[in-house]
């Protein structure tokens, strides 16, 4: 396991499958970064900016986290997110950004609390989709939700279907 605040790729990373923690910034603009692990992003506070630095096989995510552990942390994403595997947000606020950076995934999304706010970005799904309303304030504005392949739909917790927040 690979434990740090901050992550500035300006090489080569492969950390193969082994697990990367981080609790401030990632920026891959600089290097490549491969992996087959779980990398968890787990800062308790303030806002922290992840820069996947691309969205081809030198950029992209095996298994993305976010878990705050019930602080107050946002993470902004600073460019398009491409996620090999599963993205999963146990706690804490992953944020688009106001340039609507697109998510793109080819595994699950499961939100099993915390927050997303999808502004305008296309969010792509090939696997399962699981968003649980608990949060009041999660929503997904005016995002666009694109299922392309044979997973299933579930929003848990919300008093309505049109409470998702999709643009669609």
């Amino acid at each position: 396991t690979i434990t740090t605040a901050d992550m500035d790729i300006n090489g080569t990373l492969n950390s193969g499958a082994n697990a990367i923690n981080v609790s401030g910034d990632w920026d891959a603009t600089g290097g490549v970064f491969t992996s087959t692990g779980t990398v968890t992003f787990n800062a308790a506070s303030g806002t922290k900016t992840i820069i996947p630095g691309g969205v081809d096989a030198n950029h992209d995510f095996q298994t993305f986290v976010i878990n705050d552990a019930a602080g107050s942390a946002t993470f902004q994403l600073g460019g398009p997110l491409d996620v090999d595997g599963n993205l999963t947000i146990t706690d804490g606020i992953i944020e688009t950004s106001g340039s609507n950076y697109a998510v793109t995934l080819a595994g699950n999304f499961k939100q099993a609390g915390g927050q997303v706010n999808g502004n305008s970005s296309t969010f792509t799904v090939s696997g399962n989709f699981l968003a649980d309303g608990t949060d009041d304030s999660t929503g997904f504005n005016s995002a666009v939700l694109v299922l392309d392949g044979t997973g299933t739909v579930n929003y848990e917790n919300l008093a309505s279907w049109w409470e998702n927040g999709f643009n669609n």
